[in-house]
């Protein structure tokens, strides 16, 4: 089964249009991306962004920088956006024969779950709060990285 890795946007964006992987600045975003090709060993072409605006976008694709976001949104809207993404997911991947890695607030999957018939929310990460999570995710990487040297 091939590990596909979901990672949530972030507010912090820099000016400007870049690779979906380079937009999002903050350390948050980066420690995730890093945990998924570090830690889980996730190819860069099998990393997904969930954007508040743009739905499922693959890690390469050309975005814009934009100010939108899921916290405070209705959650009817967030049911529907969650609705789109589940069709991207469907549309992009292979659901069957994919386990996917979400790392993400619950905000983001909350109501994408129900579509994903193979799912991991780390176990080491969830449910920490941002700063715990930052120090959990760091460390996990910087193992990885002793590992493999």
């Amino acid at each position: 089964m091939k590990t596909v890795c979901l990672i949530s946007c972030v507010k912090r964006k820099k000016p400007g249009c870049h690779p979906a992987k380079d937009l999002y600045d903050s350390t948050l975003f980066n420690y995730h991306y890093q945990y998924a090709m570090e830690v889980l060993g996730v190819e860069e072409e099998d990393i997904y962004i969930i954007s508040a605006e743009h739905g499922l976008i693959s890690s390469s694709a050309q975005t814009c920088n934009y100010d939108k976001t899921l916290r405070g949104m209705p959650k009817e809207e967030r049911k529907e956006w969650a609705s789109m993404v589940s069709t991207q997911l469907q549309e992009t991947l292979d659901l069957e024969n994919s386990n996917i890695v979400i790392l993400a607030g619950v905000i983001y999957y909350e109501y994408l779950l129900d579509n994903i018939p193979h799912y991991e929310l780390p176990e080491a990460l969830n449910g920490l709060p941002i700063g715990k999570r930052l120090g959990k995710l760091k460390s996990l990487v910087l193992e990885a990285r002793e590992q493999h040297s």
